[in-house]
């Protein structure tokens, strides 16, 4: 089994109209976390967890995809700092979750 919940998070619209997304990838197996900010929107990330189905190892298990929904822009800035860039497109975002989560430590239980 390699079940992998996929939160995304979104700002309200900046002054300029401009909304941020941002998404963490848990993969229940591993226990790894993985967190990046994003181009473009939830389609996105979307299109990344049908990839993962067909390109990760053992995924026959369906991924959940959970949205938080709108964030104050300083809460998303709050919440985000730090996190790296994850790409834009679904296949750098796939990349993305692949190579860190090889990286990442597992959380603790």
């Amino acid at each position: 089994m390699n079940s992998i919940t996929i939160n995304i998070v979104y700002s309200k619209r900046d002054r300029s109209g401009n909304c941020y997304w941002a998404f963490t990838a848990f993969n229940h197996d591993t226990q790894k976390a993985v967190s990046g900010k994003i181009s473009g929107n939830d389609s996105n990330i979307r299109a990344a967890e049908f990839m993962l189905r067909d390109r990760w190892p053992n995924t026959g298990e369906p991924c959940w995809c959970v949205n938080v929904g709108e964030m104050p822009i300083r809460k998303w800035n709050s919440l985000t700092a730090g996190w790296p860039y994850a790409g834009c497109t679904p296949a750098e975002i796939l990349e993305f979750i692949r190579k860190t989560e090889a990286a990442a430590e597992p959380q603790p239980a």
